[in-house]
Order: structure tokens, then sequence, then C-alpha cells
């Protein structure tokens, strides 16, 4: 506090703001968002704090930003968890069946699944699993950001999108039994 006891010093404050943006702006992380919460079984995956927004997809209660050791890239950590252990046990073929066809889809607009695991050692189980990280997020959360900048989008814009998307649909409903996308969203 200055000296007249009114709040702090604003010069004080104008530094340690400038402080701040310069290291957002360098690209340095800071050091709780990159601190390794958590590692996957097989250890190639780990959790780091930053959460990532995960808004438009249901039933995922908690996503974050890991480090892919292999690969040497950020993928997303996803978390689904149960709120007792009998609600997971009367489920758990059916998840087990569902993640093990996500793992196998393979097309270029679909976000791709590395590996899920299950983690049944506390009383609410997770499922745990890791995919692809689209820096530019949804294309809803890309649209709002851009148009902040860019009065209109082309028409070649919108045909290159809507074709990737009919393009991934048909790539779901060709597999076998026909993958149908429950929450389709931009």
């Amino acid at each position: 506090m200055p000296a007249s006891g009114r709040g702090p010093d604003p010069t004080a404050v104008v530094a340690a703001v400038a402080a701040k943006k310069a290291s957002l702006e360098s690209g340095d992380d800071s050091e709780e968002e990159s601190e390794i919460l958590e590692e996957s079984p097989c250890g190639r995956w780990l959790k780091r704090r930053e959460v990532v927004e995960q808004r438009d997809v249901p039933g995922i209660d908690c996503a974050y930003l890991a480090m892919d050791t292999e690969e040497g890239v950020e993928v997303v950590w996803n978390e689904v968890q149960f709120s007792e252990r009998k609600n997971y046990k009367a489920q758990e073929d059916k998840i087990r069946q569902v993640f093990e066809s996500l793992t196998q889809l393979q097309h270029p607009n679909i976000v791709n699944f590395h590996r899920y695991w299950t983690d049944t050692h506390n009383d609410k189980p997770r499922v745990i699993f890791i995919t692809e990280y689209m820096s530019s997020g949804s294309l809803k959360q890309f649209l709002k950001r851009t148009k902040r900048n860019v009065k209109k989008i082309s028409l070649t814009a919108w045909k290159r999108w809507c074709t990737q998307i009919l393009s991934a649909l048909s790539y779901l409903h060709s597999c076998s039994p026909p993958i149908i996308h429950g929450n389709l969203t931009c």
C-alpha cells in the first residue's frame, strides 16, 4: 500500500499487469497450469491442471490439457465420473463397447480418440479417455472469435465446412454397426 493508505500502489499494479501480460505473450505457461496432476497407467499421457472448455460435449465432467509424451503433442484428458460404483457396474460392458468402437474411428474430420481406461479405485468410478486437441475449438467457438475481425465469411469456406461435416457423418453411418452422432453442434 502507498503511504497514503488508500489502496495498492498504482505503479506496482501496472508493473504486475505488464509482467503477467509479457508472460502470457511469450507463451510461458504458469507453473500452476503446467503442473502434472496425474499420469495414465501406461505413463504415456500426463494430465495437467489447465482445464479445456468442453461446453458442447454432454457427459464429460472434466477435460484437461495433457501431454502425449510419445508424440510430443498436447491432447485432451477427458473424464466421465459416475455417482456410484453400482451405476458404473451396471453399464460397464456398454461403456467398454462404446469406447472400443470410438478408438477404432479413423477419419480426417473426426477428433481422434487415442485410448481409454477406467479408474475404479475410488467410490466414484471414472472413465478417462484421451482425444486429439483441437486448438481452434468447435466450429461455433471459431466463428465466435472470427466474427470480431471478419465481417463476412466466404461461401467457399461455408461449403468446405459443410462438406467436412457431411463427410464425417457419412463415415460414421457407414460403420458396422452404424454410429449415430447424438449431439451434432457447430
